[in-house]
């Protein structure tokens, strides 16, 4: 069954940060998470949750419609 974070690999959450110019502290600071976990989310170790999966996607999707 495939499921939000399923679906959300660790290069799409890189490329997304990277398209807005943030380090990982910056993403973090912007899903209000530590910067070992987007560190973890990149590197594939560990799964964001549902909601900041979907925090994730709206900030790519706004990015992509400026």
């Amino acid at each position: 069954m495939n499921t939000i974070t399923d679906t959300l690999h660790a290069v799409d959450i890189r490329a997304i940060r990277r398209s807005l110019g943030d380090t990982q502290q910056q993403f973090a600071q912007r899903l209000n998470v530590r910067q070992a976990t987007v560190s973890a989310w990149e590197r594939g170790q560990e799964a964001p949750t549902r909601s900041n999966a979907c925090a994730i996607i709206a900030i790519g999707e706004s990015k992509i419609r400026r």
